[in-house]
């Protein structure tokens, strides 16, 4: 608890290096990392959405950053039209391929990492997935290597919460019942 987690770039995760660095001292083990200590830089970038340019358009449809849906720190605009998946946590496609550059809205316990459609996402890649929260919360920090290596000319998939409200007005717009889709 009191190295408040281990997230790169954070106090937290220096308490957790230099804890282990002093274990390492008090083992014997010899230093070989930069200058001669026991830690080796490894350059790293943070991101966070900006909520102000960051938004979810459907036709005359405006979705706010920051109060109707969030979303994790992407590069790029991608476009895609929506696809609505509510349901168990091992609920699975029978098509999974309607995914495939598709904005999948998840809504049910199928929004956890371990469900069935989620599962099916790896493989069927849409280019957004956004799980229906009660709340859509702040922006988070994102931490991600960098220096050396060359970043993807593709834009990486988009994933975010989406506020049940707004889901429904998603699909509304979309053209798609929300009592069949978003059940209460």
């Amino acid at each position: 608890d009191e190295c408040e987690g281990r997230r790169t770039g954070t106090t937290g995760y220096q308490k957790a290096a230099d804890y282990v660095a002093a274990r390492f001292k008090e083992f014997g083990l010899k230093p070989v990392g930069d200058d001669g200590s026991y830690f080796q830089a490894v350059p790293f970038t943070r991101s966070r959405v900006d909520v102000k340019k960051s938004r979810l358009t459907a036709g005359k449809l405006k979705l706010v950053c920051g109060k109707d849906v969030m979303f994790n720190p992407a590069d790029g605009t991608v476009e895609g039209k929506v696809v609505f998946v509510s349901g168990a946590a091992d609920a699975l496609l029978k098509e999974p391929k309607v995914l495939l550059g598709k904005v999948l809205v998840v809504h049910g316990e199928t929004g956890g990492w371990n469900g069935g459609v989620t599962r099916q996402t790896r493989r069927h890649r849409p280019v957004a997935i956004l799980t229906v929260e009660d709340e859509v919360g702040e922006p988070r920090w994102v931490a991600s290597r960098s220096g050396g290596r060359r970043r993807s000319r593709r834009v990486r998939q988009v994933r975010g919460t989406i506020t049940l409200e707004a889901a429904k007005r998603l699909a509304k717009a979309c053209g798609v019942s929300g009592a069949l889709v978003m059940p209460e």
